[in-house]
């Protein structure tokens, strides 16, 4: 996301900076320093909480092997249809690498 913001005054509120870009030397000034604010581009950190799950049909397994899939795969969540979710891209690499299945990227219409 691109937003306008005070280096010095930047709370975070909208994630982390990534990129800072100077549109000119008539950049806005900030009101509570006085520094002239420049276009950042800000993304939500990886490491909050519940910002990724993927839920898999495909990789679904029969209810009656979850007491053994749990052991084996602690971190991956089963639902009570079999379904398995994923709340982090590293946990849906580590199974699929482990499993031996492979992410095929999908086709775009």
């Amino acid at each position: 996301m691109f937003t306008d913001a005070c280096l010095i005054c930047y709370d975070g509120e909208h994630g982390d900076i990534v990129k800072v870009n100077r549109v000119d030397e008539d950049d806005p000034i900030c009101p509570i320093c006085g520094e002239p604010k420049y276009l950042v581009y800000t993304k939500q950190g990886s490491n909050i909480s519940g910002d990724y799950e993927h839920i898999s049909d495909s990789l679904a397994i029969n209810p009656s092997q979850e007491k053994a899939h749990r052991k084996l795969f602690p971190k991956v969540d089963v639902l009570p249809d079999g379904r398995l979710r994923f709340n982090s891209v590293r946990v849906q690499s580590d199974y699929l690498k482990a499993t031996g299945f492979v992410k095929v990227p999908q086709k775009i219409r």
